[in-house]
């Protein structure tokens, strides 16, 4: 398969390519998630930062804008579906700043969404203003808990002991 990077920073960053390590040594681990940025985005289908009847959120981000990117996600999509548990919601950030193209990747690649998965449109790039730890240019996962406690920061498809913590917690079941 041939990857073509993304516009900025003639990188690429596809989930595929996010950068991963060890979880423990990682700086992100057990800040606060700011959820303050959703009101800075466009709310595809009323996602609400109420808890409800949920455990953990898998939060995926990515170049909106980047053909690559949107299949990644679409593929990775995939993936968590057959693994999480009801209690996991998945909300998807897509970072750019052309709102149609944005919207016409999502449809054109037939990204449909389920039961307590959301699309948010962050054309402001307000996801990384108000969460430092997140790269701006890149894409990427964060799994947080039901008090917005980042837990692990990192695709658990690359990085098995990301995956274990999602078998810890009871993300993913077996």
């Amino acid at each position: 398969m041939l990857t073509v990077g993304c516009k900025q920073n003639n990188s690429d960053n596809s989930l595929k390519n996010q950068k991963t390590s060890h979880p423990t040594a990682q700086n992100e681990k057990g800040q606060r998630f700011d959820w303050s940025f959703v009101h800075k985005v466009k709310n595809i289908n009323g996602y609400t930062t109420e808890a409800g009847d949920v455990d953990h959120t898998i939060i995926i981000y990515s170049d909106g804008e980047c053909s690559n990117c949107i299949i990644d996600i679409i593929d990775w999509i995939e993936k968590v579906r057959k693994l999480k548990n009801n209690k996991v919601a998945l909300v998807l950030v897509g970072k750019g700043q052309d709102e149609y193209l944005l919207n016409y990747n999502f449809d054109k690649y037939g990204l449909k969404l389920g039961n307590q998965e959301y699309m948010l449109i962050d054309s402001s790039l307000a996801l990384s203003k108000y969460n430092s730890f997140i790269d701006q240019n890149g894409g990427g996962a964060i799994l947080i808990d039901r008090d917005s406690k980042v837990l692990v920061k990192g695709d658990p498809f690359i990085d098995k002991d990301v995956f274990d913590i999602y078998l810890k917690r009871g993300v993913f079941s077996k």
